[in-house]
């Protein structure tokens, strides 16, 4: 994907209209700047919802509150999930 299709996603993302409400795992994946892989293992533990429309999409509510709901904590392992801790 390039750099302007990138930007054309985070742009559509940042402005969603009211018809955008699910985003492809692909869109996630670009989303949260990680892999497609990455968010289909999110998804097979549980931990973000999505639902099969022909493909697996994730609503755009679920992907809010899954922000909202690990804000904080280290997901670089999904099976070790561990709060952030603050430097200083």
């Amino acid at each position: 994907m390039s750099t302007n299709d990138f930007c054309n996603l985070a742009s559509s993302a940042n402005h969603s209209t009211p018809d955008r409400v699910v985003y492809t795992v692909k869109e996630v994946s670009i989303l949260l700047r990680t892999n497609p892989a990455f968010v289909y293992r999110l998804i097979d533990l549980g931990l973000l919802p999505a639902l099969k429309l022909g493909s697996i999409r994730v609503r755009k509510d679920a992907l809010d509150g899954f922000l909202r709901r690990y804000e904080g904590y280290d997901l670089s392992d999904p099976c070790e999930i561990k709060t952030l801790v603050k430097a200083g």
